[in-house]
């Protein structure tokens, strides 16, 4: 997950390194544009949508990443408390192994 979010935030910053390098302004434009050829000119609205759109994906991306945390911390713990039970589990049963010797023991004694 956290790829996905650098390699989000590099396609946008690439992105607005284009734009600043070869972006026009309405006033660069009008020496040497015509009124159609400014027609299929990036707006600044353009603009604020790619980035606005950019941003919601990367805010998708990071709360995803935090599910996946939250999910990763419930497992860590739910496999702790097991591991726990399952040493309490052990213990007890080699008690029980150590009774049950100690009884085949004296009773190849008598």
């Amino acid at each position: 997950m956290e790829e996905k979010i650098k390699d989000l935030n590099q396609r946008f910053d690439e992105m607005m390194e284009f734009l600043v390098e070869y972006m026009v302004t309405k006033e660069d434009s009008l020496g040497f544009a015509t009124k159609e050829d400014l027609k299929s000119f990036a707006t600044k609205d353009d603009l604020t949508q790619v980035r606005d759109d950019l941003m919601q994906e990367i805010r998708t991306v990071r709360n995803e990443l935090d599910r996946l945390k939250q999910d990763f911390a419930r497992l860590e713990r739910r496999i702790g408390e097991d591991l726990d039970v399952y040493a309490e589990d052990i213990i007890d049963l080699k008690k029980r192994i150590k009774i049950l010797e100690h009884q085949v023991r004296e009773m190849h004694a008598v």
